[in-house]
């Protein structure tokens, strides 16, 4: 970080058209630093763990608290009675046959079936949609 602090205003000097891409300007710098000799790269380690120590002496080491274990689903009871279909997934199993019997090109496209389903199930009034009802 502090070779990045020190970098980064020259890196944008040199190349204005990196000022508004961060990531551009992360990879120039990384290349800069893959550039230094070990000395260098030496010098810049030792401030960085000169203020790491500062810090950690103003604030403690920081540690993190453990994520709290995610909620299990609840087991489903095997023995329970199936859901009832919905009035609009009786209404496409009893339609479905029909619709693929009148367009046999639709047979394998069940995208199209469901878009044709979909379209007849809002025409149709209250009264009808009643008929599909357990």
């Amino acid at each position: 970080m502090i070779f990045a602090q020190t970098q980064r205003a020259s890196v944008i000097a040199a190349k204005p058209e990196l000022a508004t891409k961060v990531a551009e300007i992360g990879k120039e710098i990384g290349r800069l630093w893959g550039l230094l000799s070990e000395a260098e790269k030496d010098k810049f380690k030792s401030q960085a763990a000169a203020e790491k120590a500062a810090h950690e002496a103003k604030y403690g080491k920081v540690t993190r608290e453990p994520k709290a274990p995610k909620a299990s689903k609840k087991a489903k009871d095997p023995n329970a009675p199936p859901r009832k279909p919905s009035p609009y997934i009786n209404f496409c199993n009893a339609n479905r046959n029909k619709i693929i019997a009148e367009n046999p090109a639709l047979k394998s496209q069940v995208t199209e079936v469901a878009k044709i389903l979909g379209a007849q199930w809002k025409g149709l009034s209250d009264a009808e949609k009643a008929k599909y009802q357990n």
